[in-house]
């Protein structure tokens, strides 16, 4: 039964009409305060994974004088602030001086921090190489182009900043590795197609088959197609190894050149001694990679660089071959089956 109108006249229900009314008037306060407490929990739970809000919400807007200045290039204050006792390695809600002006390519104000002491972390090498807003965050896989197709390489006025960033960095004692927690520097440059900074990495000892972990949510969004512009047709897209947990452990910077149809950058890498068969967790091979592409140029390389065509891998995980086929490219079936090919 509903609530009676106020045109009735008796005092009953003139009675139960004003105790609806304060009912309905208590529903909608708790209704608009479980949206408040929902939007900022969503706040709150998107500002803990670290999501890319942009460098200007995270350094440049710092509470921190040091910090803010180094985000925004501004070098005489910068300099002012170390002349009055500022700490170098000062951080504050997660960000330093150092990570954030690195991020953002300012040469003089990382040369300024590192001759002052500040410590070469990995953490500022990572934002040197990947970062595209924020300091830490994971890099988007790439768009996954067709074979005629590769990512679009960075504009060359940014690469040659980030370039010299990148070389301060391992210059005065940065790991080149970038530990052992998260994507690899090297992975990092990879993904982005940024050749000079890869081969400044492999110059200071970078390990070539050192990927790091990345986000399963990535990988299987390049599966889906899901947020990273792939060009894939669904037929390949479909063969692209599915995840199994939180995370992909050590994807290859192999896999990441083939991924993105980059040959000149997995010469380098096979150059530098990077294992032809090395896979993600989840059996996913640079051949396998180019094989679902269509890429046989890629294929011819790999192949002629001693990657097995029917590689050992877990139950139910095709081989190149038969990801090729399925992909819609068997054109290159009898190619990955021979074991054939030049580069």
């Amino acid at each position: 039964m509903g609530c009676p109108t106020f045109d009735q006249v008796d005092t009953g229900a003139v009675r139960v009409a004003r105790g609806c009314g304060k009912v309905l008037a208590l529903t909608g306060l708790l209704v608009v305060g479980l949206v408040l407490v929902a939007i900022v929990g969503a706040v709150l739970f998107l500002r803990d994974l670290d999501l890319d809000f942009g460098l200007g919400d995270d350094c440049r807007g710092s509470s921190d004088r040091l910090i803010q200045a180094a985000a925004l290039g501004d070098r005489s204050t910068v300099a002012e602030e170390l002349r009055r006792g500022g700490d170098p390695d000062r951080v504050v809600d997660g960000e330093s001086a150092l990570a954030c002006a690195a991020a953002v390519h300012e040469e003089d104000v990382v040369a300024l921090l590192l001759d002052e002491g500040a410590t070469p972390t990995r953490e500022a090498l990572r934002a040197a190489v990947g970062a595209s807003g924020g300091v830490l965050d994971l890099p988007e896989l790439p768009p996954v182009p067709a074979a005629t197709d590769t990512a679009p390489a960075p504009a060359a006025d940014a690469d040659d900043a980030r370039q010299e960033v990148v070389r301060l960095l391992l210059d005065h004692g940065a790991d080149a590795d970038g530990g052992p927690a998260g994507p690899s520097p090297l992975l990092y440059a990879v993904w982005s197609r940024q050749a000079p900074v890869v081969d400044l990495l492999l110059a200071h000892g970078a390990d070539p088959d050192h990927g790091g972990r990345v986000d399963s949510v990535l990988v299987d969004g390049a599966r889906t197609g899901y947020g990273t512009g792939s060009t894939l047709p669904p037929q390949a897209r479909a063969q692209l190894p599915r995840t199994r947990g939180d995370e992909v452990a050590n994807v290859p910077p192999l896999v990441g050149a083939a991924w993105t149809g980059d040959v000149e950058l997995a010469r380098h890498l096979l150059d530098a001694g990077a294992d032809p068969d090395l896979t993600s967790d989840e059996a996913f091979s640079p051949l396998y990679a180019a094989a679902v592409r269509g890429d046989r140029a890629m294929v011819e390389l790999l192949l002629a660089r001693g990657a097995a065509p029917a590689p050992t891998v877990r139950p139910g995980v095709r081989t190149p071959a038969e990801a090729a086929s399925a992909a819609g490219h068997p054109e290159l079936v009898p190619l990955l089956t021979g074991g054939s090919g030049g580069g």
